[in-house]
């Protein structure tokens, strides 16, 4: 199985010009290896996802609409980082 890294841009530089490197910080147990075809998959998601916030906010696909998408979308790519802001408006 192949892996691929996964490299955060940890860059400060808007804030006061500084470029000190921050870790990240996420829920105990959610750093994982992804694998390739996760990866894959990660990305499938995302960009469907960013088609439909782009319809919604052009009107034309109704709240509703999304939230099935949304839903369907997770059933069918399963996304890792993608449902760490399930419970979040991004629209």
């Amino acid at each position: 199985m192949r892996f691929v890294h996964i490299v955060v841009n940890t860059s400060t530089a808007g804030l006061a010009g500084s470029t000190v490197p921050m870790p990240a910080t996420l829920q105990k147990g959610l750093v994982k290896l992804m694998s390739h075809d996760l990866l894959i998959q990660e990305t499938k998601y995302q960009t469907a996802m960013q088609m439909f916030r782009t319809w919604l906010e052009q009107g034309i696909i109704t709240q509703a609409d999304y939230a099935k998408a949304e839903q369907l979308m997770r059933e069918k790519y399963h996304p890792l980082l993608g449902t760490l802001f399930f419970d979040i408006a991004l629209t």
